[in-house]
């Protein structure tokens, strides 16, 4: 039950950004613990941040999740084996160094647009 809510929830708040997620994808422990395995990631939006190069492909073996049941405790959150595969904009070469940075930039944006709580709240 837990295993279905949390994937309802999952396709809610970042849906357009998986490919084919399911609830077999998901475990969740007593402890607060929630593994997300084999999450592949749509092309399509991460095309739309103007990265300077193509995304062909981007996917996570393994996202950990570790919730604290007390409002004192720490979040912990573990992405394992994240491959992107990607091919040069104007047949340049990929450089891994802007490649990395480049996206390393996308993703702080879209933490402090879409994820963050608002100021306040």
């Amino acid at each position: 039950m837990l295993t279905y809510l949390l994937e309802k929830f999952v396709r809610r708040l970042c849906g357009r950004w998986l490919r084919k997620f399911s609830s077999d994808q998901v475990n969740i422990t007593m402890g607060g613990r929630m593994e997300f395995s084999d999450l592949w990631l749509e092309t399509e939006e991460l095309k739309k941040m103007i990265l300077p190069f193509d995304i062909i492909g981007a996917h996570a073996a393994e996202l950990i999740i570790d919730v604290p049941l007390s409002s004192s405790g720490t979040l912990y959150i573990r992405i394992c084996d994240v491959d992107m595969y990607a091919k040069a904009t104007n047949y340049e070469i990929v450089e891994a160094e802007a490649a990395r940075r480049a996206l390393e930039i996308a993703i702080n944006l879209y933490w402090t647009n879409y994820l963050r709580a608002p100021c306040g709240a």
